[in-house]
This record gives structure tokens, C-alpha cells and sequence, in this order.
């Protein structure tokens, strides 16, 4: 998927990027679909389109402790 609009307040990258998700499914006896949760990690997406650093590369934007 490219990232060719405004999204969480970034200007478009014009960059590919996927999403991993887990969604689960409560269904009932009749098979109807009746509550749903999903979820999937912001982070990855942010790092594929190069506006955050990986969490690898943060420790060196803090300062070290003594």
C-alpha cells in the first residue's frame, strides 16, 4: 500500500508500506459475526515510511547514564 495521503498528521511519503494485524472474531451459535477486535503496530508502519527511526537506532538520541 503506498502512503499517498495525509495520515496521523504526516505530509504523504509517496512510499510502500504493509500492515500486520490480528483481528479476532466473536461469533455466534446462528454464525453471525457479533463483536470484533483487531489490532496491528503503528510502529512498523511509521518506521517502513522512514518517519520515525527503528527502536535499534534510539538509544543513541538519549543521553547515556552514568
Amino acid at each position: 500500500m503506498k502512503h499517498g495521503g495525509n495520515a496521523w498528521g504526516f505530509e504523504p511519503t509517496n512510499k510502500e508500506t504493509g500492515i500486520d494485524g490480528l483481528s479476532i472474531l466473536e461469533v455466534n451459535q446462528d454464525g453471525k459475526v457479533i463483536n470484533q477486535w483487531g489490532a496491528f503496530c503503528l510502529v512498523d508502519i511509521l518506521v517502513d515510511l522512514e518517519l520515525v527511526p527503528p527502536f535499534w537506532e534510539l538509544s543513541g538520541h538519549f543521553p547515556k547514564k552514568e
